[in-house]
């Protein structure tokens, strides 16, 4: 495995282009045997409009094992027409992500696709994409979707007469609960168990309310293929990648070696400098965790105006291979879906008071986190232009006027005699991540509006490009707007990677009384995506629901295969 990841790494840097290239410019030599697959995991495959469908994707590596590759996942919900319903981005630790849907009214009635894949599974010849039936049912309206498929499936979903009260065992796996009767707004111990054979997989323990809803499945196969291509995706091995490409207004040819660089502006802001190829495709490698989802791309070369900058996406799927059918609902399952959607507007009506956590990402350092001086503004007396503040302030840069009136930023070498590191060199100039083109835009802005100024001393190299040290400014508001307009530069709304929660959990006891006023109409009890390997006990509280309630542990294991095992319980 180790050899296959530098393999990819090596090629990686030989190839960086936009998430994609053309097979013909590998080398025939070249190794790049190592092949990626998904593989999803859903806490139901019925869902009614107003609820949530909780998702776990795994990728799994050529040895079956957890795939160490990729670091980012997709997830899309797709209906009859080959439309992307609802998608998600994810971040993949270890090979695993998840995260949920929630099924708005606008989405019909009918048998859709949940269908997950990395940029890399997609050269899996046989296995580019893992796709799972899911059986939406919109009782706010008599349209159903309408495939356009020549050859028609159908699925059902039926009344059930029975449901099931004996454990579903498994040699390796085991979960219990203390009984198997409880009340209303009871407590729940879950007590699981894994064999050391297969603590290496990843595993999910869930609680949710069984209805006697019965599927009728078509026959329908869980891995399909790209069209065949002569495409091949580059994994995403550190963090999403963002890609474009330069072209030339005025020298078609001179589109090699040009510097760009991408801000995701913020207090936490994420900075990138890329470097064109001969084709003039550069790419960004996301690996930070970043509040903003809008990107600033720009071109930072001295003729920048002769260059227009575009990005390009990783590549389309193609979902023609999907096949889809009509959904056919019994008249029997009146009663049921109604009152299930009762209940599930009244869960809704009270999110506020049931929303999940979000568990916050490690923070970023700065790329040159260590080895800056930083200025607190507010630790000192203010002064009321930016000019006045370096000079009483700040003195490790200045500013200086040009002959035709506009202003440039320094970075001094000898603070005692002011002296310039080199005159041919320009200090690296942000402002809330932004870099700074038109100094212009930052000398004339309100003073009092900056929060720090932090400096850099010494000439510093990123992305290969080499400046005569860095000034870094950061606003209160955090909602610096440069001036800068032309091709050269795109402000463009990236797709934020789904964060990770923890998910809402009541507690009902003596002490805590401020649930026991609010309606719960849970029909999810508990939804752990992950437990660590030394957890063995899960707690929650039983609903205002009654019924049969499926306990179930569930999970990839060593092999790289989907196993499981249930216990039933009854609220009465």
């Amino acid at each position: 495995m180790k050899k296959t990841i530098l393999i990819i790494a090596v090629f990686i840097f030989n190839f960086s282009l936009f998430g994609q290239i053309d097979k013909s410019e590998l080398d025939r030599s070249t190794s790049f045997s190592s092949k990626e697959k998904t593989l999803l995991q859903t806490n139901t495959d019925v869902v009614i409009a107003g609820e949530y469908l909780y998702y776990k994707l795994f990728t799994i590596a050529n040895n079956n094992t957890l795939s160490p590759i990729s670091k980012v996942g997709y997830v899309e919900l797709v209906n009859a027409n080959k439309e992307v319903v609802l998608s998600h981005k994810l971040k993949l630790n270890n090979g695993v992500g998840y995260s949920d849907f929630f099924i708005p009214s606008k989405v019909l009635t009918g048998l859709y696709k949940l269908v997950g894949y990395t940029n890399f599974s997609k050269n899996n010849v046989n296995e580019s994409y893992f796709a799972k039936d899911i059986f939406i049912v919109n009782p706010f309206t008599a349209n159903a979707q309408i495939t356009q498929d020549s050859l028609r499936i159908t699925a059902s979903l039926n009344l059930k007469k029975e449901l099931p009260t004996e454990s579903i065992p498994h040699p390796l796996l085991s979960v219990s609960t203390s009984k198997k009767k409880y009340s209303q707004r009871e407590l729940i111990s879950v007590n699981i168990a894994i064999n050391d054979k297969i603590k290496n997989g990843n595993y999910s323990v869930s609680i949710r309310k069984l209805d006697s809803i019965e599927v009728v499945r078509p026959n329908s196969k869980n891995y399909f293929s790209m069209s065949p291509s002569d495409t091949l995706y580059i994994p995403e091995m550190r963090g999403q990648l963002i890609s474009g490409r330069l072209t030339n207004i005025t020298n078609t040819l001179d589109i090699s070696d040009k510097y760009v660089a991408l801000s995701l502006p913020g207090e936490d802001y994420t900075f990138k400098i890329a470097k064109t190829n001969s084709n003039g495709a550069f790419f960004f490698n996301l690996n930070e965790n970043s509040n903003s989802s809008g990107a600033i791309i720009q071109v930072i070369e001295k003729n920048k105006e002769d260059f227009k900058v575009e990005t390009q996406p990783l590549g389309t799927n193609n979902y023609n291979a999907l096949t889809f059918g009509n959904l056919i609902i019994d008249s029997k399952l009146k009663h049921t879906i109604e009152a299930r959607n009762i209940q599930n507007q009244i869960e809704n009506a009270y999110y506020e008071k049931k929303q999940d956590s979000i568990i916050p990402d490690t923070r970023s350092t700065l790329f040159y986190d260590g080895i800056g001086i930083k200025h607190k503004l507010d630790d000192y007396t203010r002064f009321k232009t930016l000019r006045e503040t370096f000079i009483e302030i700040v003195n490790q840069a200045g500013l200086r006027q040009n002959s035709d009136g506009s202003y440039k930023f320094v970075v001094y070498d000898n603070v005692i005699n002011y002296d310039l590191i080199s005159s041919k060199l320009e200090p690296l100039l942000l402002v809330d991540g932004i870099i700074i083109q038109n100094t212009n835009d930052i000398v004339f802005y309100d003073a009092k509006k900056i929060k720090s100024i932090s400096v850099v001393k010494g000439q510093y190299i990123y992305g290969s490009k080499v400046f005569e040290g860095i000034i870094d400014i950061q606003t209160l508001s955090q909602d610096f707007k440069t001036s800068v307009k032309g091709s050269y530069l795109i402000e463009k709304e990236l797709k934020k990677l789904e964060p990770k929660k923890n998910y809402f959990q009541p507690h009902y006891s003596n002490s805590d009384l401020k649930n026991n006023r609010i309606p719960d109409y849970r029909r999810q009890l508990l939804w752990v995506p992950e437990t660590s390997k030394s957890e063995t006990l899960f707690k929650t509280y039983t609903s205002d629901v009654k019924g049969v309630f499926e306990v179930k542990l569930e999970g990839v294991n060593h092999l790289g295969t989907l196993i499981s095992t249930s216990t039933f319980i009854e609220v009465k």
